[in-house]
């Protein structure tokens, strides 16, 4: 079960090549600069571009292959699209504008009422759209990490047309080569499992990334999954366990590869744990202090405060 996007365009200003593949189901964030292209493959995928070049496919099914002259409308691709500029009809009601919608489409399992008690939207559903006096949230569109963090299964890095990168938020969240983890609050990524809260001590065992981090006591029942954000600056490098130490996290690793950040004079270094990684920030200094080389075993020490615990 995947989706498959293939698409060439080109823009007076522009030429886009993109190519991806994402599991389904889960939710794939496209994350990049203003005018990257991550519209443009919204809207391909909804069908409401024609590209130069495209072929996208859902779990099967060929919505569009310019090859073979297969182009889906709108209406037959069954999707959702919220789009960042107002498209509601102001001189009808919320309701009249979400059913003029679904006149169009073919019937689904999910009927229009569950959705609006889903959404709890009833008593929206009269109102008329007047989006410049009360301002109402029509559309919300962000470009923050953190929230990326929090919802994204799958994310696509795109820049000036083309795709960076793609894959699982965990493996695109760790790889010092790309821009994520040449942020100020670059952050490993762990999908994590919890396996045990010990009240005497006030702390949470959580089990992830084939590691096992400690964090401060919170409410979650065992075995609940979570996701682990580690912030990269908040990572310390050792070759050896220290005798005596206030952190309750010393993190087995090997060193998977070093990233000079000439911007900020210091070095990015990814550890391999065996079914995840880490990412820490340190001086050029602390490398050649630790002869640290790709390949080479490492620790992570990491401090339990410093360890966000997000949603599953």
């Amino acid at each position: 079960m995947s989706l498959s996007v293939l698409l060439r365009h080109r823009f007076p200003a522009l030429q886009m090549d993109m190519a991806f593949t994402a599991p389904t189901p889960g939710v794939t964030v496209l994350f990049g600069p203003s005018g990257a292209g991550k519209s443009t493959i919204v809207s391909a995928a909804a069908g409401l571009l024609r590209p130069d070049m495209c072929r996208i496919v859902v779990d099967g099914q060929v919505l569009a292959d310019t090859a073979s002259g297969v182009w889906l409308p709108p209406e037959r691709r069954r999707m959702g699209l919220v789009f960042q500029d107002a498209r509601l009809f102001p001189h009808m009601s919320v309701g009249t504008n979400l059913r003029f919608g679904l006149r169009r489409a073919a019937r689904g399992r999910v009927q229009f009422d569950e959705v609006v008690e889903l959404l709890g939207i009833g008593a929206l559903l009269a109102r008329r759209p007047l989006k410049t006096a009360l301002q109402l949230p029509i559309l919300y569109v962000t470009h923050a990490l953190d929230e990326v963090t929090q919802i994204a299964d799958s994310i696509v890095l795109v820049e000036a047309g083309r795709v960076v990168a793609s894959g699982t938020l965990s493996e695109i969240a760790a790889r010092t080569d790309l821009p994520l983890a040449q942020r100020d609050d670059a952050a490993a990524l762990l999908l994590c499992r919890v396996a045990e809260h010990d009240g005497r001590r006030q702390l949470s065992r959580l089990e992830g990334g084939g590691a096992t981090f400690w964090v401060p006591l919170f409410d979650a029942p065992i075995d609940a999954e979570c996701r682990l954000r580690i912030p990269a600056r908040e990572v310390i490098l050792a070759g050896k366990p220290p005798d005596a130490i206030s952190l309750h996290n010393i993190v087995p690793g090997a060193v998977r590869r070093i990233t000079g950040d000439t911007a900020r004079r210091s070095v990015l270094v990814e550890i391999a744990l065996p079914h995840g990684a880490l990412i820490a920030r340190v001086t050029p200094d602390a490398i050649a202090r630790l002869a640290l080389a790709p390949g080479n075993p490492v620790l992570a020490l990491i401090k339990s405060t410093s360890i966000e615990v997000l949603g599953g």
